[in-house]
């Protein structure tokens, strides 16, 4: 599974890019991609795990870093074949409006320390 950002613009030599990392799968079980995790990339057996894992717990705070809190042992790769269309930081996500209290007191009943999750 390969789960890309929407504002990246992918150039020629991205699959092969990926197929010539897919050996790292044998010790690690996610692949971010380049410097601020634009993409990342999962065996099945990880999304998988990552799925089963959104079901239960549902989405607790930003998605990157839930999926790097979820496979516990990432390896970050660098020299991906993509163009931001938008730079990092300055996309829709600033429109989003912060958690509310209560929300966050309803979320943390859900919270579990064996699964190391925690809300921002």
């Amino acid at each position: 599974m390969c789960l890309i950002e929407d504002d990246i613009l992918i150039k020629q030599g991205f699959e092969e890019f990926i197929e010539s990392h897919l050996q790292l799968f044998e010790k690690y079980n996610i692949l971010r991609l380049d410097r601020w995790g634009e993409g990342y990339c999962t065996s099945l057996k990880g999304a998988v795990k990552t799925k089963d894992r959104m079901y239960k717990l549902g989405i607790l705070h930003n998605i990157d870093n839930q999926l790097r809190v979820n496979h516990f042992n990432e390896k970050r790769i660098y020299g991906t074949p993509w163009e931001l269309a938008v730079k990092t930081n300055k996309g829709d996500i600033l429109k989003t409006e912060w958690i509310s209290n209560d929300t966050k007191k309803m979320l943390q009943k859900t919270w579990s320390p064996i699964d190391n999750l925690y809300l921002i």
